[in-house]
């Protein structure tokens, strides 16, 4: 995957899902790991478009955290064992970044 072609933002997600899922023990990365990934950055968008939703932020942090430490854990020592999921493979693949990048971005 040539990650040279994402944004720089979209770089530093994919780097924050990585990382993410080296600290859960985690062998793939998965959406929940984007979406932990973008509560946790303050200059991505999801978090006003939530509120603007009237979703609360702290529930949703809480259960994607819930919902990560239920994911089967593996122990993970490098970072090239870790594989994206499927679906973000096949997306980077075909070149459909537009719709991840409409995502970082709304």
């Amino acid at each position: 995957m040539n990650t040279q072609r994402f944004t720089i933002k979209s770089q530093e997600l994919l780097a924050d899902m990585q990382d993410l899922a080296s600290g859960y023990g985690h062998r793939e990365i998965k959406d929940l790991h984007l979406l932990q990934a973008m509560l946790s950055r303050r200059k991505v968008t999801i978090q006003p478009a939530l509120e603007k939703l009237e979703v609360s932020i702290p529930k949703v942090k809480s259960d994607v955290e819930n919902a990560l430490n239920k994911l089967p854990k593996i122990r993970v020592e490098v970072h090239s064992s870790i594989y994206l999921r499927e679906f973000w493979t096949y997306c980077i693949r075909r070149r459909r970044q537009t719709s991840f990048r409409m995502i970082i971005f709304l």
